[in-house]
């Protein structure tokens, strides 16, 4: 992923330094692929701190929408007058994408949620945001064009993955 990571590691660093509003990147990809690892990577890359938000209720629980808009609100005004922030929102689906029907192959967007709130998130955040989902099929192509920058992250190929298993195993002293 080298000139893509570079791009978005110029993209992240020139926003924390500069506190461009509105920088999003959306990674999206399979299961397992490392989309969060890879944001972490980008933060300790670029030398920014990273949050990862709504990934649980105050009670510890299953955050509805709502808790998880809540919480990137709260997030963006907290870390807005912070340099070198980043802010990680994990399995973005529950707010990106549109649910949808389908019926014999042809799919209908339902919408919950506004569209405009949504996009304004998109267009006016203070904070460099990361998203990560598996999916953008569902998600409207207007959300997905307002994005600064949309990476899609594949299954590494066997070598990458042999090396990454070595590494492992290396840090962790565990011999197979």
């Amino acid at each position: 992923m080298g000139p893509v990571r570079d791009l978005a590691a110029r993209l992240v660093a020139g926003a924390g330094h500069g506190k461009a509003k509105g920088i999003n990147l959306l990674l999206y990809g399979s299961v397992g692929t490392g989309k969060t690892e890879f944001c972490k990577a980008l933060a300790a890359k670029t030398g920014m701190a990273i949050w990862s938000i709504g990934e649980a209720d105050e009670n510890g629980g299953e955050p509805s929408r709502g808790e998880r808009l809540a919480s990137l609100r709260l997030t963006q005004r907290l870390l807005a007058k912070r340099p070198n922030a980043l802010v990680l929102l994990d399995e973005a689906e529950d707010l990106l994408a549109q649910p949808g029907l389908s019926f014999m192959g042809l799919s209908e967007r339902i919408h919950n949620g506004s569209k405009v709130y949504v996009n304004r998130l998109i267009e006016q955040n203070p904070v460099p945001l990361l998203w990560t989902c598996n999916d953008v099929e569902n998600i409207d192509p207007a959300v997905v064009r307002r994005m600064s920058l949309a990476i899609e992250v594949r299954t590494p190929n066997q070598p990458v993955r042999a090396r990454i298993w070595r590494r492992i195993l290396s840090e962790t002293q565990v011999r197979l």
